[in-house]
């Protein structure tokens, strides 16, 4: 049997790591009225609405990579995200913190060019 991963949360060291990778602009931390908007999609439901510790906003394929790189080393669960503007539960990490682990960064894909198709 393995030994279950324990999870940590994004600490300002790691905030500052997100804003090096994707730049200040990039990276919405510590402030609640501004990740309010992506602890949900369409749904109204506030059973469903749960916050982001963090939004980093990537623009590129390598970010996207040094991003995750980063999570995968500081064992930080990190949410993707499109546009939010879906009734399809996309930020749902509500799973996280009931399952005992932090909500991580929300990763949102919405201005990314990186996944775009020709």
């Amino acid at each position: 049997m393995t030994e279950a991963t324990s999870y940590h949360p994004v600490t300002p060291e790691v905030a500052e790591q997100l804003r090096a990778i994707v730049g200040e602009r990039y990276v919405i931390y510590n402030d609640p009225e501004k990740l309010q908007p992506y602890s949900h999609d369409e749904i109204p439901d506030p059973q469903y609405a749960h916050m982001p510790e963090a939004v980093v906003r990537p623009e590129t394929a390598e970010q996207v990579a040094a991003l995750l790189q980063l999570a995968n080393r500081a064992l930080i669960p990190v949410t993707p995200r499109g546009a939010g503007d879906e009734l399809a539960l996309e930020f749902d990490a509500p799973a996280a913190p009931a399952a005992g682990f932090p909500a991580g960064p929300c990763l949102s894909m919405a201005a990314s060019s990186c996944c775009a198709t020709a």
